[in-house]
């Protein structure tokens, strides 16, 4: 292959010929600058403390299933009416939504932490 004339031009690794001036390659954005990300890159705080998080949520959501598992278990459904299922129905679903949010809410503080101590740091 021929060496490049004066007049080429490389942009990355690709030479441009014709151009007649070395052209300043530019960013298509500002994903490769180090300079802003490298924090958020390089940080596995913040990615520790989703998986704390996560522990913590999960932890809490298998306890309420349980306990709401349990609960079930010592129901009798052979006394229960046709009147008593939506009322038994509304109490599941509560039940369940609570134990959600709670479970929401606690990996929202563990997040909350991290970032604190993150920033902190």
């Amino acid at each position: 292959m021929s060496a490049p004339s004066r007049a080429s031009v490389e942009i990355g690794s690709i030479p441009l010929i014709g151009l007649g001036a070395r052209v300043k390659r530019r960013l298509m954005s500002n994903d490769d600058n180090p300079h802003i990300y490298t924090r958020w890159r390089n940080s596995r705080l913040g990615r520790n403390f989703h998986r704390l998080g996560l522990l913590v949520a999960g932890t809490i959501l298998t306890a309420g299933l349980l306990l709401m598992a349990k609960d079930a278990l010592g129901l009798r459904l052979w006394d229960l009416i046709p009147a008593d299922i939506p009322i038994l129905a509304r109490g599941v679903a509560i039940g369940l939504t609570g134990i959600g949010l709670v479970s929401l809410a606690a990996y929202g503080i563990v997040r909350a932490i991290g970032w604190a101590i993150d920033r902190s740091i």
